[in-house]
């Protein structure tokens, strides 16, 4: 099983603080932001014209370009 351990950072308009994702992944879906938690098995979506700033951290397997 794939094992996700990114973490992701989506701030919202208007937001001081992001919402934080662990070991989560994230792909674009029409107009929406998706984020994956595998641990949680749930499905986070965000209009992406609601978005001012997302932040990914990516392990040093996932960096690395072969």
């Amino acid at each position: 099983m794939i094992e996700y351990n990114n973490t992701i950072k989506v701030w919202l308009n208007l937001q001081n603080h992001p919402i934080i994702h662990e070991c989560a992944k994230s792909y674009q879906k029409g107009d929406l932001f998706c984020v994956y938690e595998e641990q949680n098995k749930r499905t986070f979506k965000y209009p992406i014209i609601h978005i001012w700033r997302i932040e990914e951290t990516y392990s040093d397997e996932q960096k690395a370009h072969k």
